[in-house]
C-alpha cells in the first residue's frame, strides 16, 4: 500500500511536555543541580504515551553529615488534574554513609498539568540528628516561610 488511509484525521498536536530528570546521588545546595533547579532547555521533553495527563515533582530538602542535600524527580504522570499533593518517605542518596542504605526524608509529590509546570522546589527542610535543631535555627532563609520537620532518633 503506497497511499495512506484517507479517513485517518493527522493532528500537529503533540502531547504535554514535562521536566524528566533526577537530581544527582548526593546533590548538596552548593552544587545547585540543575534538575532541582528545573532547567527548562535541558529536562523538557513531551511525554511518551498519551495516557500521560499531569507532570509531577517529588522533592525533598534535608540535612545529613552537616551539609544540606536537595533532592527532585520530575516526569510524567497518569494522574489527573488537580489531584492533592502526597507527602510520604523515602530513602535517597544511598552513599551518603557506608553503614546506612540512605537517608531516610520526608518528600511530596505534586502534580500539574500545563506544558513544563513541574518546577517546584521543596519549600521545607527535613531533619535528623542530635544537633539539627540549633542549626536549622541559625539558618538565616528560615524566615521565608519554610516549614521545618524536626526528626529525632
Amino acid at each position: 500500500m503506497n497511499e495512506l488511509p484517507s479517513k485517518l484525521n493527522w493532528s500537529l498536536n503533540e502531547g504535554l511536555s514535562c521536566l524528566q530528570c533526577k537530581t544527582a546521588l548526593n546533590n548538596t545546595d552548593v552544587s545547585r543541580d540543575q534538575c532541582y533547579y528545573s532547567v527548562k532547555s535541558k529536562y523538557a521533553a513531551v511525554c511518551d504515551g498519551i495516557n500521560f495527563t499531569t507532570c509531577d515533582s517529588t522533592v525533598s530538602k534535608f540535612w545529613s553529615n552537616g551539609k544540606l542535600y536537595e533532592y527532585a524527580n520530575r516526569g510524567c504522570s497518569e494522574m489527573l488534574s488537580g489531584e492533592p499533593e502526597k507527602w510520604s518517605t523515602g530513602v535517597v542518596n544511598r552513599q551518603i554513609s557506608p553503614i546506612y542504605k540512605g537517608q531516610n526524608v520526608t518528600m511530596v509529590r505534586r502534580y500539574c498539568d500545563t506544558a513544563d509546570c513541574n518546577i517546584e522546589r521543596a519549600d521545607f527542610i527535613t531533619s535528623k540528628g542530635r544537633n539539627s535543631d540549633r542549626i536549622l535555627r541559625s539558618l538565616p532563609y528560615l524566615s521565608l516561610n519554610f516549614k521545618t520537620l524536626n526528626f529525632k532518633d
